[in-house]
C-alpha cells in the first residue's frame, strides 16, 4: 500500500470511527438505469461515473440528497428501469417456480444480456419480501409469460429437480409457492431465503457447466 492509500484509508477509518455511513448503495439513478454508488456520509460518489457516457468525468461527488440516486419501489419501477437501461423485456418467472417468491421475473435483452432471473441481490430480495411476496403473487399471476424461445434458453440452464412439475408451464406452481411461503412467514425466514440462494448458485453453477 503506497503513502497515498494508506493516508486514504487513515481518513475514512476515523470518518466511520465517528459514526458517519460509509457504504455501498444501489438503485435507480435519474430514472435511467441501475447504479452502484458509494455513500460517504452525506455525499454521493461514484468513482465509475463515466460507465454509461464516457464523455463524463470519471468521479462524480454530489449531496445523496441532489444526486438523483432513489430506491427501486416495487417490480414495475424495476421493469421500466430495465426496459430502459437494458433495453430488456421482462417475463413472469414460471419456469423456476421455487424461486419464483424471490425472484419474481426473468429479463431478455437480446445482444446485451442473456435470458436470466431478477434479481438476485440483497435489496431486491428485501423488497419481496417485505409485502409478504403479495406484490411478487400478483406478478405472477398476471405477467407475460416467456415466449418459446426464451423459456428454452432459461430452462436449459435450470437443474431438472428446480424446473416446473406440472404442465401449465409453471404459473400455477409459481404462483402456489407464493401462497404457501407466505402462510409459513417465510418472508422473516433467513434460513429459507437462504436456502433459495443455495440454490439460485446451483442454478448457475449449472447453467455454467451447460453453455
Amino acid at each position: 500500500m503506497n503513502a497515498r492509500s494508506a493516508r486514504w484509508e487513515r481518513v475514512i477509518r476515523e470518518f466511520v470511527g465517528k459514526g458517519r455511513a460509509f457504504r455501498s448503495v444501489w438503485g435507480v439513478l435519474r430514472e435511467q438505469y441501475f447504479q452502484n454508488a458509494i455513500q460517504l456520509g452525506g455525499l454521493y460518489v461514484d468513482v465509475s461515473n463515466d460507465t454509461v457516457v464516457v464523455t463524463k468525468p470519471k468521479v462524480e461527488i454530489l449531496p445523496i440528497e441532489v444526486s438523483g440516486l432513489v430506491h427501486v419501489r416495487d417490480i414495475a419501477h424495476f421493469r421500466q428501469t430495465a426496459e430502459r437501461y437494458w433495453r430488456a423485456t421482462i417475463y413472469a418467472n414460471h419456469l423456476v417456480p421455487s424461486l419464483a417468491p424471490l425472484l419474481p421475473m426473468i429479463s431478455a435483452s437480446p445482444g446485451r444480456l442473456q435470458p436470466g432471473l431478477q434479481s438476485a441481490c440483497n435489496y431486491m430480495i428485501e423488497l419481496m419480501c417485505r409485502d409478504e411476496f403479495r406484490q411478487t403473487e400478483d406478478w405472477l399471476r398476471d405477467g407475460p409469460a416467456s415466449p418459446p424461445e426464451i423459456a428454452v434458453a432459461v430452462l436449459g440452464g435450470v437443474p431438472a429437480d428446480l424446473r416446473p412439475q406440472t404442465g401449465d408451464g409453471g404459473w400455477r406452481e409459481a404462483v402456489i409457492a407464493c401462497r404457501e411461503a407466505r402462510g409459513a412467514g417465510f418472508h422473516a425466514d433467513v434460513g429459507w431465503r437462504n436456502k433459495r440462494v443455495m440454490d439460485y448458485l446451483r442454478m448457475m453453477k449449472f447453467r455454467q457447466n451447460s453453455s
